[in-house]
């Protein structure tokens, strides 16, 4: 094979002592060898345009900060744990839909983790972990995966996304791009007469990208300068901020079913904004006055109480080898609720009909039902008397008036047109009141 840019019998920019020696004269001919048994070249370069991605959107956003041109991607790899993370700042409500990294090594393991990030974070999980992904990619590259549900972002709210990346021996690894800049440009001239027309400035700023080594987060501004300062040519390549990407679709200012002025348009961003609940898929739609689903709570109350955990699950090949433990006939095994209601019945908090076996998946919940979960998960002892002059509050059941009379007491439930409406089901619009009530009421 022959490169493209000429030999060593020819003049710079065309030339260079590059190849294999055939004449033996001390200058490479451009030529050389790939067996089929190489699984790639030292710095391969090609582009594949995928222009179906965001086909039929008429905007979409990418939330990025490697614009570098970059030389050379350096490996830096370790037995000990490593991670690269990007904080973002959103310029719009969005749904974030896409993740992306860069590999360098065949076959390598990325588990991708996307944070909300709180008003104080100090470091790229300082927050929710608000959804999270897996995949192994056989070639080194710059790789898209998509999130099985997006994370709705709301403006000038920070988030994360933290990459973990394992070769296939087991290492650990990152990448970091660079590229000579002036300073290394004027050192060529000087030593090799060399003019090179252009040269690459990196611009990276604190707070952007952040690197994990030895069980601690850093700023990758600390990362260059010590890089910069244990390498042979010190002040010759500028470094730039990690290939980690997040795509995401404008949003409006709330989900499409969702009006401005509507009496739950607040806390469906707030349940949604801090990854308790999420609309559908990206349709932008949120399915205010659908009925919820007793499997649908135990995701709602597995995504809010254990988030971390939660978001293991996430990856629907992990959520399909999840087995059915609550020896609820009527749960099956690897569905999207079935790590949620293990986890529910494990710690009490929404279990099956007393003595019938079943947790009752496809049933719709009653409002009185939604009281007593939350007071298991939130509440205190109570003494089950309702305050206030609801006229249907002797149509609680027996087992819900300590949760009832603790949720109108903590204001969970204020009441439905002067109703408890005890046993009538609850819609998602309820429910996410229901939350943003309980996080008002200091739960």
């Amino acid at each position: 094979m022959k490169n493209s840019w000429g030999s060593g019998s020819e003049a710079f920019p065309n030339g260079g002592n590059w190849g294999i020696d055939e004449n033996n004269d001390g200058l490479g001919d451009g030529y050389f060898y790939l067996s089929y048994y190489d699984q790639s070249l030292s710095m391969p370069e090609t582009l594949d345009f995928d222009i179906s991605a965001n086909e039929g959107k008429n905007s979409y956003i990418v939330n990025a900060y490697d614009y570098m041109p970059s030389q050379i991607v350096n490996m830096v790899s370790s037995a000990d744990v490593m991670k690269m993370a990007n904080v973002f700042k959103a310029e719009c409500d969005q749904l974030v839909t896409t993740v992306t990294t860069e590999t360098a090594t065949p076959f390598t393991s990325v588990r991708y983790e996307v944070y909300l990030l709180n008003d104080d974070a100090e470091n790229p999980t300082d927050g929710l972990l608000a959804a999270s992904t897996s995949d192994t990619y056989q070639y080194g590259g710059f790789h898209r995966t998509d999130l099985e549900n997006g994370v709705v972002v709301r403006e000038g709210q920070r988030f994360s996304v933290v990459v973990t990346q394992r070769t296939a021996s087991g290492q650990y690894q990152i990448q970091a791009e660079s590229a000579m800049n002036e300073t290394g440009r004027e050192a060529i001239k000087e030593l090799l007469g060399w003019d090179i027309p252009t040269y690459s400035k990196g611009v990276v700023n604190e707070g952007e990208s952040f690197f994990f080594e030895k069980d601690a987060w850093k700023d990758w501004t600390e990362g260059i300068k010590a890089i910069d300062e244990q390498s042979g040519a010190p002040g010759g390549n500028d470094y730039d901020n990690f290939a980690i990407k997040a795509y995401s679709e404008v949003l409006p200012i709330d989900f499409a079913d969702v009006a401005e002025d509507a009496w739950y348009a607040d806390a469906v961003d707030y349940a949604t904004s801090n990854g308790i609940m999420f609309g559908y898929g990206t349709s932008s739609t949120f399915g205010p006055n659908d009925t919820m689903m007793r499997q649908d709570v135990a995701v709602m109350l597995f995504r809010w109480l254990a988030p971390e955990l939660a978001a293991q699950y996430n990856d629907p090949s992990a959520a399909d080898e999840v087995a059915n433990e609550t020896g609820l006939s009527d749960v099956a095994d690897g569905a999207y609720y079935t790590a949620a209601v293990n986890w529910c019945v494990r710690n009490g908090i929404l279990t099956g009909y007393g003595d019938a076996g079943m947790f009752g998946v496809g049933d719709p919940i009653t409002r009185e039902m939604v009281a007593t979960v939350f007071y298991r998960a939130f509440g205190d002892q109570g003494d089950g008397v309702i305050s206030g002059g609801f006229p249907d509050k002797a149509e609680v059941s027996s087992w819900a008036a300590t949760p009832m009379a603790w949720a109108v007491s903590y204001g969970v439930i204020h009441g439905s047109d002067g109703l408890l409406a005890p046993q009538r089901n609850v819609t998602r619009a309820e429910i996410s009141t229901m939350v943003l009530n309980l996080h008002n009421a200091g739960l």
